[in-house]
């Protein structure tokens, strides 16, 4: 590497205190000690222009790195080792302190940073590097768009604005460690940049998948004050953060000139968001290593509706707050009983008032008939009151996944999210002995929570949807169920809007995948409708006659050949293809050839690409809902 080196340029930060201590003050024998194998994404290494190894949060070497070389051997499969000579800059590092870059409890070995960050030097007193090639570095440096929402207004001072942007996002730290300016960007506008010099995880127990910066306003922020980047952020995603280069904000110049300035829109449908695993794999670790949710996984929505039924028994004046999401005008101490007659909890104040009823439900919605049901319970209050609900009696359905259909009277939605916050409001000095367990008991609900956010596919529509393709990379298989359940419910909510009408999709899992079902009835007998279940598009009919019905391979094949004589026309996936094109495999069905389940289940389908996103998924089935709506028997 010749030259200098420019403020943008990355630099990889080693932990190499154990090399120095073998090294004794040799140089090489420093250099062979240090340069292998790290664990390092092979494609971030390629951009770094400076290595520098770090004992004692001090500088105690640097080297340009001129190759890079991954590992092919058992153990080290996958690290990384650089080649690379003596950095003309080294004189100027060795002994610096790097303690401002490391986050206090940071272990990981492996750290990026810029040259700007590692030295506090300016553009104008680096000159830009030049490569064995003779021209300037290309490479752009990565920089992340944090949108500013409920938190922005016009009159922010610059501190109450560093704040606000500083933290806290779900993003992966490791991505983190490369990004070089970040964003406050609010109603679309860029407000201020930031050089970020470190990144500390959230403080809030259950958001581990959050991490913040400590950093600087940028040298060139005057660059990007006032620019309109909202073009940048797909439309209809939620998530507030979005990776970039700074190519992506002002598109590449053939002529090498300087990238534009001022308030120029930049190109559309730029950069990318953080995804799947990186939103939701601390979130998994963190629950695994938790205790009380260890003790729910027997049986969820017991070990919840016990803790709520606890609290407010054994603590009503502290639980005031948790109280008042099921009574909110109710005073006095609450009588309790816990799984009556099946319902997971039923109270009331006193004689007469305040009296409701919650059923639990984490990961799944009951269907509206096994409400109404619900709803007919008797109650220690009242008996006979049928389908209705008791009088001046509240209902509520207590769920973390979003109802996919409009709720039967007398129920209401109650969310986890109103749960947290009643929660969050308990003061646990009231608490005594008990102080700590509901501090973790609210921990555990924070992160189930903020993994019903990650996981929903709403937050990033474009990416690909597959749950299977998504959890291959994580290894924690006892969350198969619940995450793919949590997915595609986000997938039927998206299909509802983009329907524009409430949709009665049914969301469930079987064979440890997620399914989505949208039926229509015809009649007593006769059902249409269509299924998704990973990789399967389905169009379905159901044969429910009662000599028909059930399993074995004669009634099967009669259930197949009433479908192939009077609904073979209704099997066209053409809405569906007309969005998806090639994302929808092709297959040739057999004449009279049905794929079935018992007891009544008959069905034809085609495969869906595992690129297809949530986005046109969505798209596909609102558009196959308008066809299974209008089809009529000829």
């Amino acid at each position: 590497m010749g030259g200098g080196l420019r403020p943008d340029d990355r630099v990889l930060m080693l932990k190499i205190g154990s090399a120095v201590e073998q090294a004794a003050g040799d140089p090489d024998q420093l250099y062979e000690l240090a340069r292998s194998w790290w664990k390092a994404s092979p494609a971030q290494v390629q951009t770094t222009r400076l290595v520098v190894g770090v004992a004692d949060n001090a500088i105690v070497s640097a080297w340009a790195p001129t190759a890079w070389t991954v590992s092919v051997e058992p153990g080290t499969a996958g690290r990384v080792a650089f080649r690379g000579d003596a950095a003309p800059e080294a004189a100027h590092l060795v002994g610096a302190s790097v303690a401002h870059l490391y986050p206090k409890g940071a272990a990981n070995p492996v750290r990026y940073t810029t040259v700007a960050a590692l030295t506090g030097v300016t553009p104008s007193t680096v000159p830009s590097v030049v490569h064995p090639t003779g021209e300037a570095s290309a490479t752009a440096p990565t920089c992340v768009l944090l949108r500013l929402r409920r938190t922005w207004h016009d009159d922010m001072t610059p501190e109450e604005l560093y704040d606000a942007t500083r933290g806290y996002w779900a993003m992966s730290l490791s991505k983190a460690e490369t990004i070089t300016r970040a964003f406050a960007v609010a109603r679309g506008i860029v407000r201020e940049v930031y050089e970020p010099v470190s990144w500390v995880p959230s403080p809030e127990p259950g958001e581990e998948h959050r991490i913040g910066f400590e950093g600087v306003v940028a040298s060139d922020r005057d660059r990007w004050i006032g620019r309109d980047v909202s073009s940048v952020f797909p439309q209809g995603s939620q998530n507030p953060v979005r990776y970039v280069t700074l190519v992506d904000l002002d598109g590449p110049d053939p002529t090498g000139r300087p990238a534009a300035t001022g308030t120029e829109s930049p190109p559309a449908g730029r950069g990318t968001e953080p995804d799947f695993v990186e939103r939701v794999e601390p979130l998994l670790d963190a629950l695994e290593g938790d205790l009380l949710w260890s003790m729910s996984r027997a049986a969820q929505e017991l070990f919840h509706s016990n803790t709520l039924s606890w609290l407010l028994s054994e603590h009503p004046d502290a639980a005031a707050s948790l109280a008042a999401v099921f009574d909110p005008a109710g005073a006095g101490a609450l009588e309790v009983w816990r799984e009556y007659r099946h319902i997971d909890l039923v109270a009331r104040r006193g004689q007469g008032a305040g009296r409701f009823v919650v059923e639990n439900k984490l990961y799944s919605i009951p269907y509206p008939e096994q409400l109404t049901r619900y709803a007919e319970v008797d109650l220690p209050w009242s008996a006979g009151h049928g389908s209705c609900g008791a009088t001046d009696t509240s209902y509520f359905l207590l769920t973390l996944m979003d109802p996919t259909f409009d709720l039967p009277s007398p129920w209401r939605r109650l969310s986890y999210e109103q749960v947290l916050t009643a929660l969050d409001a308990i003061d646990v000095e009231e608490l005594g002995r008990d102080a700590d367990l509901v501090t973790r008991y609210r921990a555990l609900v924070r992160r189930l929570v903020q993994l019903k956010g990650a996981v929903d596919p709403r937050e990033n529509p474009d990416e690909p949807f597959s749950v299977r393709a998504a959890l291959a990379g994580l290894g924690h298989k006892g969350f198969v169920g619940p995450l793919q359940r949590m997915r595609f419910t986000g997938l039927a909510q998206m299909t509802t809007e983009e329907y524009g009408t409430p949709v009665p999709l049914h969301v469930d899992i079987t064979r440890a995948m997620g399914l989505i079902t949208y039926e229509r009835r015809l009649s007593a007998t006769r059902s249409i409708g269509w299924q998704l279940q990973e990789g399967q598009l389905r169009l379905f009919v159901l044969v429910r006659d009662a000599e028909l019905a059930g399993p074995g391979p004669d009634r099967a094949a009669a259930r197949a050949r009433v479908a192939e004589a009077e609904y073979a026309d209704f099997v066209d996936f053409d809405p569906a293809e007309q969005v998806l094109g090639d994302l929808l495999l092709p297959k040739h069905f057999p004449t009279g050839h049905w794929q079935r389940f018992a007891p009544d289940f008959v069905y034809r389908y085609r495969k869906v690409d595992e690129l297809v996103t949530t986005r046109q998924l969505a798209e596909a089935l609102a558009e196959l809902t308008a066809y299974v709506d209008a089809w009529r028997l000829r």
